[in-house]
């Protein structure tokens, strides 16, 4: 486990180093809604939204 942790902190170090070397902003990732969603079943009510 602490050689995991030790690797994931190196390898994000590498990551933010690589970041801060671009000229250009990083494009942040586009969340699209799934092409295939299932449809609502209807057996859970969400609360309603309140007016801001």
């Amino acid at each position: 486990a602490h050689t995991a942790l030790g690797d994931s902190r190196a390898l994000a170090r590498v990551l933010v180093e690589l970041i801060g070397r671009l000229d250009s902003p990083v494009p942040l990732p586009r969340f699209d809604p799934p092409l295939l969603s299932p449809p609502t079943s209807g057996r859970v009510t969400h609360r309603p939204v309140d007016p801001i």
